[in-house]
This record gives structure tokens, sequence and C-alpha cells, in this order.
């Protein structure tokens, strides 16, 4: 898994002026997930939600995998959506660990 700076990073830190609070990082900005394309592997992206993960591998989609884009693969796209989702689903929840 790659972090992008401290959205990832499960550790806890103490509050500015020695009071002694811990914060969590994690609540303070939103868990950055990086995946790479599910078809070819040759490039990752890196989003915080599905549709955003989606948005970003568009033009790679579009670019380097016109048949599933045109619907000509093999796989259905609904297979190949369930498939997509599992897959982000999967690096999600691996980043809340």
């Amino acid at each position: 898994m790659v972090f992008n700076s401290l959205a990832g990073h499960k550790s806890r830190f103490l509050a500015s002026k020695g009071r002694g609070k811990i914060k969590d990082l994690q609540a303070r900005s939103p868990s950055m997930v990086t995946m790479a394309c599910i078809d070819c592997g040759a490039v990752h992206f890196e989003a915080a939600t599905l549709r955003e993960m989606l948005t970003a591998m568009m033009p790679h989609y579009f670019e380097d995998h016109k048949d599933i884009m045109a619907g000509e693969s093999s796989v259905s796209r609904e297979t190949w959506m369930a498939r997509f989702t599992a897959a982000f689903t999967e690096l999600q929840d691996a980043e809340k660990i």
C-alpha cells in the first residue's frame, strides 16, 4: 500500500502545547487508496472514493482498454464493475487496519 502524506498513517500523535490529548490522523483527512489498473497493472491511480477512482482511471481505459469501454470484451460490464468494486473495497478496507 502507498500512503499519501499523512492520510494513511495509522499511528497517533500528541496534540500541541503538551495537553496530552491524542488525535487520530486518519480522522483529520480522508484515506487515499492507491490502485493499479485491474486489467494491465501498468499504471497506478490514487483516490479517496470509488467514484473518484473510476474518474481517475477513465482516460487510461479510453486509451489502452478501448475494447472494455466499448463493451467488446469477453467480460460483461457488470462483471467488470463488480471486480473493480471488490478490488477497490479490499484496498480501502486494508487502509483502515
